[in-house]
Formats: C-alpha cells, sequence, structure tokens
C-alpha cells in the first residue's frame, strides 16, 4: 500500500529527518581513552557526513519480486521477531530473522532488526556486517545508518571500558 505525499510535506518531512540525522550523529561520542580518540573521532565525522547526505526512502522499494506466500512468511517471522526482541529475547529473536530473510534476502528491514538483536545479544561484529549489509541494500535508508552508528557507539565503548564508562 502506498502513499502520495506532496513535493511541499515530501521537502518538510526531508528536512524534519535530516535534523534528526543531525541530532543523531552529534550524540555520538568520541573515544575519552587518548588510545581510541583519534579512530572515534574518524568514525564520527564519516558517519556525520554520510548521514548529512541520507535521503527519506521507504524500505519497502527493495524488497524485489518475491512471490506473496514468501512475503506473508517473512512478514509473520519478522513479526515474531519483533515481538521476541520486546521481550529481551535475543536469540530466539535472531532465529525468526533469519527465517524471514530466507524468504526475502534483500530486505533491509529484516537486516537493521536481526542487527539491532545481535548488538543487545553481545555480537557486535555481525551486528556491524547486518547494519553494513543493510546500507549496500538501501543507502538512502535512515535506519540502516542509525544501526552503523550504534555499532560503532557499542565498540567504542567496549574499547575504552577498561579505563573509562560511557
Amino acid at each position: 500500500m502506498s502513499t502520495t505525499t506532496s513535493p511541499m510535506s515530501s521537502s518538510k518531512q526531508f528536512q524534519e529527518v535530516q535534523k534528526r540525522l543531525q541530532s543523531l550523529a552529534k550524540r555520538v561520542q568520541p573515544a575519552r581513552s587518548t588510545a581510541v580518540a583519534d579512530s572515534g573521532v574518524s568514525v564520527r565525522n564519516t558517519v556525520t557526513s554520510q548521514l548529512s547526505s541520507a535521503k527519506v526512502v521507504a524500505p519497502t522499494t527493495q524488497i524485489g519480486d518475491y512471490p506473496a506466500y514468501l512475503q506473508e512468511a517473512a512478514k509473520l517471522h519478522k513479526e515474531a521477531g519483533n515481538k521476541l526482541c520486546g521481550e529481551s529475547r535475543w536469540a530466539e529473536a535472531i532465529q525468526c530473522y533469519q527465517l524471514a530473510m530466507e524468504k526475502t534476502p534483500t530486505d533491509p528491514v529484516l537486516y537493521s532488526n536481526r542487527a539491532h538483536a545481535l548488538l543487545k545479544s553481545g555480537d557486535t561484529l555481525k551486528a556491524l556486517q547486518d547494519a553494513n549489509y543493510c546500507i549496500e541494500l538501501l543507502p538512502a535508508w535512515e535506519r540502516g545508518w542509525a544501526r552503523k552508528v550504534g555499532m560503532h557507539q557499542a565498540a567504542t565503548c567496549v574499547d575504552v571500558s577498561r579505563s573509562t564508562s560511557c
């Protein structure tokens, strides 16, 4: 089901998203440790520049031409994964998202959701891989970039956790 928006509301929506992205980029804190500070700043600057050029795009534009029964099955698995995430049952949620990906492997929402569950379960490297693939599938979708920011922020916190807290 698609909705049409006037160019004016689309422009206003784009400006609102740009403001949210700017705000998100400002919240990414560089590392407090001098050993990690340079890499933290460079990651922040890279992500900030990429976020500032992001555009609002509906993620459904990349799902592809899959049969309705596969799309429905993927939707059911995704909804189950979302419910499990809400209950902090990360391993089960990851399995649900994986099953959904087997049905619609080019849906960036599934990679974004699984990245979140992987991060929460402590698997930052796999979470970053999913966030990167989400961005590869749909570079203009802000949530993919937001997931990547979260992964870098979590990795920075882990690197400096021995000396300071984030």
